[in-house]
């Protein structure tokens, strides 16, 4: 899954928009506490590439663990987190930029 290279950082310049999740944000384990928890201090966050108005996050939860969170804009101040797991290693090279 390609990724584009420069850097969106909606969430981390805009903390007091909302959050909506979707319940797929959710199939694998990961709970709403631990996506909020990641999304607060992003180590990493920038659109997908070839996937309109669909963004990655990289960042850890509140055991250390690093995430993979995906979500939309569904306008200026509110996100939808249609996607949450523990982090593949295909996204750790983004830490690096």
């Amino acid at each position: 899954m390609p990724i584009a290279t420069h850097v969106a950082l909606w969430y981390s310049r805009n903390v007091s928009g909302s959050i909506e999740f979707n319940h797929a944000a959710f199939k694998h384990g990961v709970t709403e506490e631990r996506i909020r928890y990641a999304l607060n201090k992003p180590q990493y966050e920038g659109p997908l590439e070839d996937h309109e108005n669909k963004y990655i996050v990289l960042g850890f939860d509140n055991s250390g663990n690093l995430l993979e969170i995906f979500y939309n804009r569904i306008d200026d101040e509110t996100i939808n987190v249609f996607h949450a797991i523990k982090c593949r290693n295909i996204f750790h090279p983004l830490l690096d930029t």
